[in-house]
């Protein structure tokens, strides 16, 4: 059993676990993310360089068995059976980490795996150790097409070479059906007699990764003050776990919000979405407030539109489209900066029958083809004419949704689709005005209990559905059962507007489920993307900006 501490402030939080995983950012794109034990290749040291990122090292090795695990979310302290302590603390700005190791007499093994993210060939692969009294330069070279070095920097390093290569298998990504198996470099093992710091750097500049240990090691006390200070901390929430788990999304959040080659985003999320794409970036923008980082995203976002009236999928770009990013956007901007020129292309190029329509794979359910008029872009197109304060074409497109959406029971998925998904949820947090108040209730009425997932989420289809999958099966499940935590928290959003008194006890599944997978699920202190419908667990990405932003907005708003 492992004993998991949260520790901001004054307020603590403490549960027996059976597994845990922690993951700390630097708000330049990189990530540490470890656990008890490595399940994923995911896990590691990972640096990002112009959007692309790379694993530096595998994991620290050394004796002991982990029995409590403290996220102070500026630092994580490891403690382990033989009473020695490992803190390990990733500083706002640089690709380095610190490793602090107390009370510890022994070795510590040092494994690395560079290589691009994407990158699981183990062919072609040459490391090149260089050590010094202080410091341990490791270059590694993929066949020439790349290379990546890895500085650690410390007092007095006993360090011997290794060399060796061992086989590892991941079960997570066993489970998934991904690659799973890899040869790791064992390249060091380091005799420790006393208590130990170290800076572990990464780049694919040399110089720059040996400037910069240099610098971190010189400074570890002022960047350890400078990160504490960091930490957001919102007191004025009663209920101990709800506030604990508010200002972990808050720090999760403000961890994701990050400088890229001198683009300033919110990361979709970590590990696996390091990148700004533009749908989760405006979902998740309305928590950042009036800070003055929103506003510099509006700004670029604005830069960005295209000349068919949409915003490109992501930084960087890709070849697929993006149908609702736009509207996601005004619904946050609240400005009408150009919104009739953006209206007019959309009218030109994306509009059929005074519908906004969507390609294959175009809407947030990205992975299945929801090509054609979908409710939520219907919503998103009557708010921007509502903003617009075009009412001809409000009211117009308000009476043709009640003619192709409306069967009055619910909202039809589509025009010509009335498959029972929870887009009608979106539909009703983006423009609550498409029906009335009645309809509104009939059709939440009729829809929740073919959604509702007992523990307190929500199904992405019908539970009655032939293609329903209860349990997360990989890409079948995945808008085709999964239930979204984003989605969950704009739920309960809409569940307190239409009848609070009606829907109590599903909203408070809905927060005890999401506090519940932010506090002690998926990675400590970070909102996962998605649970199975079945039973509440963490799956996909387990640090998803979107999610967290809209438990802030949700506990905010509730």
């Amino acid at each position: 059993m492992l004993t998991v501490t949260h520790a901001l402030k004054k307020d603590r939080l403490s549960k027996d676990v059976e597994d845990a995983s922690f993951l700390l950012s630097n708000r330049v794109g990189g990530y540490v993310y470890l656990g008890t034990t490595l399940k994923s290749k995911h896990q590691g040291f990972f640096f990002n360089d112009n959007f692309m990122m790379y694993k530096a090292i595998e994991d620290i090795r050394l004796d002991g068995k982990i029995t409590k695990i403290t996220n102070r979310f500026s630092s994580v302290i490891r403690e382990r059976d033989n009473k020695s302590t490992e803190e390990f603390i990733l500083p706002f700005g640089y690709s380095s980490f610190i490793y602090e190791l107390k009370r510890y007499n022994g070795n510590i093994h040092i494994d690395l795996d560079c290589r691009s993210f994407n990158d699981n060939d183990d062919w072609g692969r040459f490391y090149n150790i260089v050590l010094d009294k202080n410091q341990a330069v490791i270059s590694y070279e993929k066949q020439g097409n790349y290379w990546v070095y890895v500085v650690i920097t410390g007092k007095n390093l006993n360090a011997e070479k290794i060399r060796e290569w061992r086989k590892v298998s991941y079960q997570i990504d066993q489970q998934k059906g991904e690659e799973h198996e890899r040869s790791v470099y064992n390249a060091l093992r380091l005799k420790i007699s006393s208590d130990t710091r170290l800076v572990i750097s990464a780049s694919t500049d040399k110089d720059k990764a040996i400037k910069e240990g240099d610098y971190v090691f010189r400074n570890i006390n002022k960047l350890k003050r400078k990160q504490d200070n960091a930490m957001l901390f919102k007191g004025t929430i009663k209920n101990k776990d709800q506030r604990m788990a508010y200002n972990a999304a808050l720090n999760s959040l403000n961890s994701m919000l990050a400088e890229v080659n001198g683009k300033l985003g919110i990361l979709s999320g970590f590990p696996s979405h390091s990148q700004f794409w533009s749908r989760d970036e405006m979902v998740a923008i309305k928590a950042l407030g009036k800070r003055k980082e929103a506003s510099d995203i509006f700004a670029r976002t604005l830069r960005c539109l295209q000349d068919d009236g949409r915003l490109p999928n992501r930084i960087p770009s890709t070849v697929e489209g993006n149908a609702d990013s736009i509207g996601w956007f005004y619904i946050r901007y609240g400005k009408k900066d150009v919104l009739e020129n953006v209206i007019n292309s959309l009218s030109s190029s994306h509009l059929k029958d005074g519908l906004l329509i969507a390609g294959k794979k175009e809407t947030w359910m990205s992975m299945i083809d929801r090509e054609g008029a979908r409710i939520e872009l219907q919503a998103m197109l009557l708010k921007m004419y509502s903003m617009l304060g075009n009412k001809k074409a409000e009211l117009e497109l308000k009476d043709k949704i009640k003619e192709k959406f409306w069967n009055r029971k619910y909202l039809n998925d589509g025009a010509n689709d009335d498959t029972v998904r929870p887009n009608a949820i979106l539909a009703y947090y983006i423009y609550p005005e498409m029906l009335t108040k009645d309809e509104w209730l009939k059709c939440f009425t009729n829809i929740m209990p073919r959604l509702w997932c007992s523990w307190g989420g929500i199904s992405t289809l019908d539970k009655k559905s032939e293609k329903f999958h209860p349990t997360t099966s990989g890409m079948k499940s995945y808008y085709n059962g999964d239930s979204h935590f984003f989605l969950n928290n704009i739920t309960a959003i809409v569940l307190k507007d239409i009848d609070r008194k009606m829907f109590k006890d599903k909203i408070a599944k809905i927060v005890d489920a999401s506090t519940e997978d932010i506090l002690w699920n998926g990675i400590l202190g970070h909102h996962s993307e998605a649970s199975s419908a079945k039973e509440l667990n963490a799956q996909y990405g387990l640090a998803k900006s979107m999610a967290a932003a809209t438990y802030i907005e949700m506990i905010n708003n509730l």
